[in-house]
């Protein structure tokens, strides 16, 4: 497909034609240069309780910008740009709620990065408690996940392509 679009605006430029290209013609360079990123970061301590910002410097980004990966996602929702099948692509942004993402002001939610192969990336993994005791962690903020989000009575609530005005990294 890719070959095919190059010929194309190469045959369109040397008739002077402009085309447009789709805006997600490069998302796939975009999406393996996060999931690169954030697989560089397992096993630090780079982001505790904070899984919104790991998943936007995956992509070039100091944030969110949102107060919490639950307020992003029902952003994203009411754009129509969530998705609620479990056919999760490569750095896809990965939406969920637990109890244990509970704080003072209610459920902040969990966002992770898929990986492509079924499993994910999360940052802002708590070192201290149910993760550990669980038996997923490893003790560090930035973890490997066999699922989108291992707490038990998680809630899936959907995956999201990155924001197209994320660059990327």
């Amino acid at each position: 497909m890719n070959h095919r679009l190059a010929f194309l605006a190469t045959a369109a430029l040397a008739l002077g034609l402009t085309i447009a290209v789709p805006a997600n013609a490069d998302t796939t360079a975009k999406e393996d240069r996060a999931v690169a990123w954030a697989n560089s970061k397992v096993g630090s301590n780079d982001y505790v309780f904070a899984c919104g910002r790991f998943v936007a410097n995956a992509y070039g980004e100091p944030g969110l910008g949102y107060p919490s990966a639950l307020a992003f996602h029902d952003h994203l929702a009411a754009t129509k740009q969530i998705h609620m099948d479990t056919d999760i692509p490569k750095g896809a942004l990965v939406f969920s709620q637990s109890p244990w993402d509970i704080d003072g002001a209610g459920h902040q939610g969990h966002v992770v990065i898929a990986r492509g192969d079924g499993t994910f990336v999360s940052g802002g993994v708590d070192q201290s408690s149910q993760l550990n005791v669980a038996g997923v962690g490893g003790g560090s903020t930035v973890q490997i996940f066999k699922s989108w989000n291992p707490a038990p009575g998680a809630e899936y609530l959907g995956w999201a392509p990155p924001p197209a005005t994320w660059p990327g990294v």
